[in-house]
């Protein structure tokens, strides 16, 4: 009907108006003819532009474009498109900000001249008004999996689905992404600039190339305060570490035991060498291993097996769940102790070697649910 009347409006001589007018908000993503619903605006216009094109661009959609139409395919300045399905699966509300992980081969698109090799093509854009998001990349070749990370827009409830995002590649000419680690974590330390405000510091651990450097034969170490660093029980920690010198001896006296570095969660805002705590940490030389001291189902410890230690930088992960703690090393489960995760601990990074340094690429952590969202890629579409 609505084609029919724009056909007699054309033949009587008048010229056609579109309803909704340019500029009216997409009805479900959609727009009448010939209008399309732009994602920088999420308004019906005559062009689709995508939101990160650049002003100057020739990238709009054809008049003609298709009335459901998001993105137009020769519209799109990216060669390809996987859409993200992201559902929360806990009984528990994941908020906007909520920090979401994608696993894919990020390899194999560069290796596949799908990519460039710095990635910096590789974005996550959301439909419509939602625009793109800050993402954190774990590159091919690091000691983390590979993943790109990314903030939930707005809130998720509990058995809820969403389709809002995709990750768009293949645009040689891309500008730098936005990478705001602080966006898309709630603890984001790449040490690019002097330790910040959020750490407590004991002796006096410094920030050299890039790096966090717990020196040798001291006792420098790091520290958030609990109650404000953001970070609930039900938590991730990770880190980037390396030890320069895995058979140093120990600092000593060590008051408490006999340890030499670790990393993780421990009581909360203070050094002292005491429980609870869940971390990694070595209590020899060459060997790092996971460790809870923490009620309830911990108290006498709950230890797992020691792994070698070396010279390499490695991806240390504590992944706490209401009713277990899971330890990762390089992306393998080394440990999981069953316990119960009530406590508002600290994130702590110490090193007590004589003779080592002990160096950081990055902390991170973020709020989680359990279970964690299933989060699903679609088939990849050329654009």
């Amino acid at each position: 009907m609505r084609g029919t009347l724009a056909v007699a409006a054309a033949l009587a001589g008048g010229c056609y108006s579109p309803v909704p007018p340019t500029g009216a908000p997409c009805a479900d993503g959609a727009c009448p003819r010939p209008l399309v619903c732009s994602p920088a605006t999420n308004t019906c216009e005559t062009t689709a532009v995508l939101a990160d094109a650049p002003d100057d661009s020739s990238v709009d959609a054809p008049a003609d474009a298709a009335a459901d139409s998001m993105v137009d395919a020769p519209a799109s300045p990216y060669a390809f498109r996987r859409r993200i399905t992201v559902t929360n699966s806990s009984g528990a509300t994941m908020p906007a900000g909520f920090t979401i992980r994608v696993r894919l081969d990020l390899g194999a698109l560069v290796t596949g001249g799908k990519a460039r090799s710095d990635l910096a093509d590789v974005r996550v854009i959301g439909d419509g008004s939602v625009g793109e998001r800050d993402r954190i990349v774990d590159p091919p070749g690091g000691p983390a999996p590979m993943a790109i990370h990314f903030p939930l827009a707005t809130s998720l409830a509990p058995g809820a689905s969403t389709s809002v995002f995709a990750i768009y590649y293949g645009r040689p000419n891309a500008s730098a992404p936005p990478q705001n680690g602080n966006a898309v974590f709630q603890i984001y330390d790449d040490f690019s600039t002097p330790i910040g405000l959020e750490w407590l510091r004991n002796d006096d651990p410094t920030v050299t190339g890039g790096k966090l450097v717990l020196r040798a034969n001291r006792t420098d170490a790091i520290t958030t305060t609990a109650a404000s660093d953001g970070i609930p029980p039900t938590s991730a920690f990770e880190v980037i570490a390396t030890v320069k010198n895995p058979q140093s001896d120990p600092t000593t006296p060590n008051m408490n035991g006999t340890f030499y570095y670790w990393f993780g969660y421990q009581h909360t805002g203070d050094f002292n060498e005491s429980d609870p705590w869940i971390v990694w940490i070595a209590r020899g030389k060459g060997a790092v291993g996971a460790e809870q001291r923490s009620p309830v189902g911990c108290e006498p410890g709950c230890d797992g097996t020691p792994i070698a230690q070396d010279t390499q930088p490695h991806h240390y992960v504590i992944e706490r769940d209401p009713g277990a703690t899971r330890f990762y090393r390089d992306g393998v489960l080394s440990y999981t102790a069953a316990v119960t995760n009530s406590g508002d601990y600290s994130l702590m990074v110490r090193n007590f070697l004589a003779t080592s340094e002990l160096e950081v690429d990055y902390v991170r952590a973020r709020a989680r649910v359990a279970p964690e969202p299933i989060v699903t890629l679609g088939a990849e579409e050329a654009l």
